[in-house]
């Protein structure tokens, strides 16, 4: 008679490598979406091709809907999600008033239910709706004359004109989260108050701060914690907008500063696991005449990436030949370059 039954150990460690995988995949129940920013874009190459093994959302912006269209479909036929951005379809280029029959072609709630009819079909694989980029700091730099020909308005009208947009939004696309990411300087500029400038309405939130730009760690630290605190209030979820982009043709001191900037934002994301709905780099493609140098400029920061989804997925590895503990895959791999 066995004491033990035979195959017991082998049926053991196959559990514990589950039960691990488990805790891995749980600790980020939260996050479903990761995928650069502007990665299918106007004014920059389609980076789809690149990024679809190591990411699963696509973040498309265009003023043509046959090119949304063309990036959806390209997108479906990697197996990946899409995050759509609708600025342009609910307000005029560079301006923070809503359209309107004179200003666009139609009114922003017509133009929107066209455009919803128009990407129907690819209903399923939306994640999300983006509402409007940094809309109260181009609004601020616009009131000083440092945003070209930008339409500015007081920001309790710009709060409104956000306000109907999303409601638009929720009217033609029902259960479709909205998104909005704010500058860095807003939040700093507002203090308390900044809580306020947030469409009640609106689903998911993020900032965008970088090391590159002068948003030192305690200042994307402070900015983070205070969108969490928010998040936890009213029941929005977070977007984590992690460095991926330096501002000059990167160098190794560069890219290790964007490093340890992937470093803190692994530590932030961790302790909010299950606020985070989404990781959205800026950004993989380098365009030098807008002074953007993405991931595809740093190798080494692209390696990190990668790891972190894979990581993110459930995956506990590392390139190299780093340690890392499965049960926390958030940490990086100090003993790897590429994730430092």
């Amino acid at each position: 008679m066995h004491l033990i039954e035979p195959g017991w150990g082998i049926r053991m460690l196959k559990f514990i490598a589950a039960l691990a995988l488990f805790f891995a995949q749980s600790t980020f129940a939260g996050i479903s979406y990761f995928g650069y920013f502007s990665s299918a874009s106007d004014g920059l190459y389609d980076a789809i091709p690149y990024v679809s093994a190591n990411s699963n959302t696509v973040f498309i912006a265009s003023g043509s809907t046959s090119v949304v269209l063309q990036k959806l479909a390209e997108a479906q036929s990697r197996g990946m999600m899409a995050i759509v951005d609708v600025q342009h379809i609910l307000f005029p280029w560079s301006s923070s008033l809503l359209c309107t029959s004179s200003t666009c072609a139609t009114d922003y709630a017509t133009a929107f239910y066209l455009f919803h009819q128009a990407i129907k079909a690819y209903d399923y694989m939306i994640a999300a709706y983006y509402i409007f980029d940094e809309p109260y700091w181009n609004n601020y730099l616009a009131s000083i004359g440092q945003n070209g020909n930008y339409t500015f308005t007081y920001n309790s009208n710009l709060y409104w004109n956000l306000y109907s947009a999303v409601a638009t939004v929720h009217t033609y696309a029902p259960g479709k989260p909205t998104a909005i990411v704010f500058g860095f300087p807003t939040m700093q500029g507002n203090g308390s108050n900044f809580q306020w400038m947030i469409p009640v309405n609106l689903d998911w939130i993020g900032f965008d701060g970088y090391v590159a730009d002068g948003c030192n760690d305690q200042c994307a630290t402070n900015n983070f914690n205070t969108l969490a605190a928010i998040a936890r209030r009213t029941g929005q979820k977070l977007i984590a907008v992690v460095d991926a982009y330096w501002k000059a043709p990167p160098t190794l001191a560069n890219e290790s500063s964007v490093l340890d900037r992937i470093n803190l934002w692994k530590q932030l994301i961790a302790a909010n696991a299950n606020q985070v709905v989404a990781v959205l780099p800026f950004q993989f493609q380098t365009n030098a005449s807008m002074s953007l140098y993405g991931a595809d400029s740093m190798p080494l920061v692209n390696s990190c990436l990668s790891v972190y989804y894979q990581q993110l997925r459930g995956y506990a590895y590392c390139s190299g030949t780093a340690l890392v503990d499965s049960l926390n895959p958030w940490l990086v791999c100090y003993n790897d370059i590429s994730c430092r």
